[in-house]
């Protein structure tokens, strides 16, 4: 594992230092090294089982094989109304009003989501 801790430690440092909508700060990372990594791999095989959306099984398994994970999400942010479309919808007025979206989409702010980036 020597250096790939220094590379997603340099990765997240990155990621929180990267230009933002309206120059605030929502990112948060976190780098995910041994046992966590096993723990979220089962429990992306589980959601994927639960909800029956695909290839949840086929990503778990690459992150249960990496070295480290680097997690990136947004925490508290506040919608900056873009109609970015990662909800499936072509406009955030439907996302914010689907009971379904609104559970995945939980603090309704637009999910730059939680990217995973699982180094070998």
């Amino acid at each position: 594992m020597e250096g790939i801790d220094h590379i997603a430690r340099f990765m997240a440092i990155s990621a929180t230092t990267a230009p933002k909508s309206k120059g605030e700060n929502y990112v948060r990372t976190k780098v995910l090294e041994g046992r966590e990594i096993q723990e979220l791999a089962q429990a992306m095989n589980t959601f994927g089982q639960r909800t029956g959306k695909k290839d949840f099984d086929r990503d778990g398994a690459g992150v249960a094989r990496s070295e480290a994970v680097l997690l990136v999400g947004l925490e508290k942010a506040p919608p900056v109304g873009l109609n970015c479309g990662a909800c499936g919808f072509a406009t955030a007025k439907p996302c914010r009003n689907n009971p379904q979206t609104r559970e995945n989409f939980r603090d309704r702010s637009v999910l730059f989501a939680t990217w995973i980036w699982a180094l070998p």
